[in-house]
């Protein structure tokens, strides 16, 4: 499991791409998928934090909704999250590892918008023959951060979780202010 941390179950950059390398690779078995290959997602969140901010070493998972024109398509929807949890069973990832947890709360004109200023931010988290990892517009993603904060309560996991909310928003800031 690579640098995986058992007790947490954070993944850091080198459990990424095992993972994603994995995942492209099991999504290229899928011949409904090779056919519009490549599928680009969407990230947010830690994934953006530990890839493209580098403010932080690990996190949970990788959140991701799939480009509009795939939103409601089982045909597609399907074998992405078959592949990504056999990646995650063979490099004994936890459940959810990746997952589109985030695309119900997006509506389908949002998702639209906020591909068409990925495509224009042009910032790419990963990419292979199969899978395309996009950052979501960062101040889509700072736009989140400053909500959260403003919005969570002080529950246990929310004191746990603010420190990574603050970090990421502060680094937002910051690389949106130098491009």
């Amino acid at each position: 499991m690579g640098n995986m941390d058992e007790r947490t179950k954070q993944i850091d950059a080198d459990d990424f791409r095992k993972g994603l390398e994995t995942l492209d690779n099991e999504m290229g078995r899928d011949p409904w998928i090779c056919a519009f290959a490549p599928i680009t997602l969407l990230s947010a969140g830690g994934f953006l934090a530990v890839s493209y901010l580098k403010n932080r070493e690990s996190t949970s998972d990788l959140d991701y909704f799939l480009e509009p024109q795939w939103a409601d398509d089982e045909d597609i929807k399907k074998p992405l999250r078959n592949a990504v949890s056999s990646t995650g069973k063979a490099l004994d990832f936890v459940d959810g590892w990746a997952n589109d947890d985030m695309a119900f709360f997006i509506s389908y004109r949002s998702r639209q918008l906020l591909f068409e200023e990925a495509k224009k931010q042009n910032i790419v988290l990963w990419e292979g023959l199969n899978l395309r990892i996009l950052a979501v517009p960062l101040e889509w993603a700072l736009e989140r951060k400053l909500r959260r904060i403003h919005n969570d309560s002080e529950s246990a996991q929310w004191r746990s979780a603010r420190e990574g909310v603050h970090s990421d928003a502060e680094y937002v800031l910051h690389r949106n202010a130098t491009r």
